[in-house]
């Protein structure tokens, strides 16, 4: 839910990145059907904006170890 929230104030504040955004999904997919997994390769910037959504606002920004504390 952060990450989304996240998102959407950055859309706020950045209205010139959802018009090109919002440019980017009109020319590749239009406005007849909802974006897929496999028009992922078609919109980077679409991508680009949700990558830095997640670096943003991370889901888990605590520092969470990533490596076992014990033998396992």
């Amino acid at each position: 839910m952060s990450t989304i929230a996240g998102a959407v104030l950055a859309i706020i504040l950045h209205p010139h990145v959802q018009a090109r955004g919002q440019a980017e999904l009109d020319v590749v997919i239009g406005r007849n059907r909802l974006p897929d997994f496999s028009d992922r390769d078609q919109l980077p910037y679409v991508s680009a904006i949700c990558k830095e959504a997640l670096r943003w606002r991370n889901v888990t920004p605590l520092a969470v170890s990533h490596a076992c504390t014990k033998d396992d």
